[in-house]
């Protein structure tokens, strides 16, 4: 009778054990789900903000809508994030950049990334932001070793000036070139990489 007692004793304190357990589970996938359902409203509101934004900078450039939009999806498709993508290709226009040399740009991002062992949006994002600021410290931590001032002085020889001469879009460009002929170097490191499961997760 003893055990019998026990046993049931037990049986019921299971049986409220799983119904709070269920209980609490219930809760934490009501406020997961209420968690993911902000973040997404949020992300979709940093989104348009960006394209409207994208879209404006690039009016004030010379560049439709429609051509910015055009640039964005070609940037998604090599594996860019939607929204740095937007957010990018507005610091590419702030900074002079010739925007139709974007894909060519995210191609040497995905190579890159791999050497920096992070994701082919943070590559590209902080290589715009490299050739922006002109800071060759943050495009040497994705592989990209260059040295602006030779770059200068090479397309002020051969246009028969000094660098002083030279005006920042130009500046820009000869950044943004400097970087894509580094980029030859490590060329096929992304293909190859996909290869392993590490990259796979990091994309």
């Amino acid at each position: 009778k003893k055990v019998e007692t026990a046993t049931q004793s037990a049986n019921a304190s299971f049986t409220r054990m799983a119904t709070a357990v269920r209980a609490i589970a219930a809760s934490y996938a009501a406020l997961k789900l209420a968690e993911y359902v902000k973040d997404a409203t949020m992300l979709a509101a940093r989104y348009e903000t960006f394209g409207v934004v994208m879209r404006v900078v690039g009016n004030n450039a010379g560049y439709t809508g429609a051509q910015m939009e055009t640039f964005a999806r070609g940037l998604e498709k090599t594996g860019i994030s939607m929204i740095e993508a937007r957010q990018t290709l507005t610091r590419m226009v702030q900074a002079n950049l010739d925007l139709t040399q974007s894909l060519k740009l995210a191609r040497v991002a995905q190579d890159s990334a791999v050497i920096g062992n992070i994701n082919s949006s943070e590559a590209f994002q902080r290589m715009v932001y490299g050739i922006q600021s002109g800071q060759v410290e943050i495009l040497r931590t994705i592989g990209i070793n260059v040295n602006f001032e030779d770059s200068y002085q090479k397309v002020a020889t051969a246009t028969g000036r000094v660098t002083t001469q030279l005006s920042e879009a130009e500046k820009s460009q000869i950044r943004m070139n400097a970087v894509m002929d580094a980029g030859k170097m490590i060329a096929g490191t992304y293909e190859t990489a996909m290869g392993t499961a590490g990259k796979q997760v990091l994309s």
